[in-house]
């Protein structure tokens, strides 16, 4: 069944909270692809994909126009990523 007819039929929305994706790499380490949420998004307890963790979650601090120009948002989030696991050679008996 298709995934939106299932939450009209459950009666959910469709929606996504705000997110932004990333892909982190480093030598010696396992790549990450994970996303963070803005705090105070309406749809952030019931994600339709299930995706949001508290651990995701960032706060944003907004800072005021300068030069005439837009105001804009900061936030600090710390990615840990796992150390690469080497590769041993496989011995296959037969």
């Amino acid at each position: 069944m298709c995934i939106f007819i299932q939450n009209r039929l459950l009666g959910r929305h469709t929606k996504r909270p705000a997110h932004i994706h990333f892909k982190l790499s480093a030598a010696g380490f396992t790549p990450l692809i994970t996303q963070i949420y803005p705090e105070n998004d309406p749809y952030l307890d019931s994600d339709t994909s299930f995706a949001v963790m508290s651990s995701t979650i960032m706060k944003l601090q907004k800072h005021d126009a300068y030069d005439g120009k837009k105001a804009f948002y900061t936030t600090e989030f710390n990615f840990i990523l796992s150390r690469a696991v080497e590769e041993t050679e496989v011995i296959h008996i037969l």
